[in-house]
């Protein structure tokens, strides 16, 4: 089914004085919880799709070629890896690719000291050798290496506008068969709210319009969306607990004790990014996954 049409709507003033959900972070963990709720994501289709993917960009061939020469390990680098849950996925997908082939470096940057010590605790666990954490945000972040991959998995919009060219111009190996893996929103959804809503900021950024700043001359990608909706119908209704904090997540912002006027105008502009499907409002919010490799021709 295709996306809703986009409208040009008006800015809400009102909506710049809202704080924002960031400054609450219990309360913030509970709007998220509602939005996963509303708009689940298909893991199985998203790994499968890396699954096929990573190993077409980094054959057994290339690798075991690779671990001939003095490059040592299989050098990988996450940018914003949270807790850690998609890194250590995406370290066993790599290690269970090559078994006892070549050995990865893997350095994990994450500037939240919290995120930092629960993905600690993960490592505890389930120990993975070639492990570092960094908590270091990417302006910090002084890697001492090349990478052969950058994973950059739903964390794009942490990270600065062109962020895409500067790792591949100063992280990535200079070799054609490093790459960049991008998992992120790709259109409309939220991002889609945040423009109806005058609003630019992180949740605003969409993946296609950073691959569109990198310089075709120097670098291709391939991109596919896994499609999935978010059912907002929950936004429409009256002032609750629940329902608040679904419709606070989809603007960013703690409306706990917004105005009901305002609270109004903000479902108005949502309004016009949904989607009837069964009779509920839905917004299309598709999970996008990139793959960045150096142009050879």
């Amino acid at each position: 089914m295709d996306p809703p049409m986009r409208r040009q709507v008006s800015n809400i003033q009102d909506f710049q004085a809202l704080p924002p959900m960031s400054e609450a972070p219990s309360y913030y963990a509970e709007c998220y919880e509602a939005f996963v709720n509303a708009c689940p994501r298909p893991e199985r289709d998203r790994l499968a799709y890396l699954q096929r993917t990573v190993p077409a960009f980094l054959s057994a061939a290339e690798l075991a070629a690779a671990a001939d020469d003095d490059r040592g390990p299989l050098r990988v680098l996450s940018l914003g890896t949270g807790n850690g849950e998609f890194d250590i996925w995406f370290i066993n997908s790599l290690l269970l690719l090559h078994p006892g082939s070549r050995p990865i470096h893997y350095d994990a940057v994450e500037p939240s000291v919290d995120q930092c010590e629960e993905f600690a605790c993960r490592l505890q666990e389930n120990p993975i050798p070639g492990v570092f954490l960094h908590q270091s945000s990417f302006e910090q972040f002084k890697p001492t290496m090349r990478y052969d991959i950058v994973l950059i998995a739903h964390s794009l919009h942490h990270l600065p506008r062109g962020c895409l060219s500067i790792v591949l111009d100063s992280y990535l190996v200079p070799e054609a068969w490093g790459l960049i893996v991008v998992l992120h929103s790709s259109l409309a959804g939220i991002a889609g709210v945040y423009r109806s809503l005058g609003v630019r900021g992180r949740n605003s950024v969409l993946l296609v319009d950073e691959l569109d700043r990198l310089d075709p001359q120097l670098s291709c990608h391939e991109m596919v969306s896994v499609n999935r909706w978010m059912d907002v119908e929950d936004c429409f209704q009256e002032k609750d607990g629940l329902n608040l904090k679904l419709l606070g997540f989809c603007v960013g912002k703690d409306l706990r004790n917004a105005e009901p006027e305002v609270l109004e105008k903000i479902r108005k502009q949502i309004a016009t990014q949904t989607m009837l499907r069964k009779g509920r409002r839905h917004l299309w919010e598709p999970d996008a996954i990139a793959v960045i490799y150096r142009n050879l021709k």
